[in-house]
């Protein structure tokens, strides 16, 4: 019985599909940076922010605009959601350079302080 690469290439695929899925880039890096700009400006965010700053915006403005609230405004309540959805998942799958550069831009203190203390 002779067996097409085709077929070879399916077979592989389906017996490893969660390995591949793993290894492959997540929706979220692949969104247009319009999108991602969009997220940006709905939790007004402007500037860098830890993970626990981004989770306190998004529970600040859920509250604000929840449906059930009085006032509250469904679509703007989604649409915030969909923000944090988004950027949470761009926050979890972020790869840092781990290099000395990227340490000082995440830390620039300890620079001087490098400088100041053990001069």
């Amino acid at each position: 019985m002779l067996v097409s690469l085709v077929d070879l290439t399916k077979i592989f695929l389906i017996k490893n599909l969660d390995i591949i899925a793993k290894d492959c880039i997540s929706y979220s890096t692949m969104i247009p940076f319009e999108q991602f700009e969009k997220a940006l400006k709905t939790l007004d965010i402007t500037t860098k922010l830890t993970h626990q700053e981004l989770k306190n915006r998004y529970k600040k403005l859920s509250k604000e605009f929840h449906p059930d609230k009085m006032g509250g405004d469904t679509a703007k309540f989604q649409e915030i959601n969909e923000a944090y959805t988004l950027l949470e998942e761009y926050m979890k799958n972020f790869r840092f350079k781990l290099d000395e550069d990227e340490f000082y831009e995440q830390k620039p203190f300890m620079r001087v302080a490098k400088d100041w203390f053990y001069g």
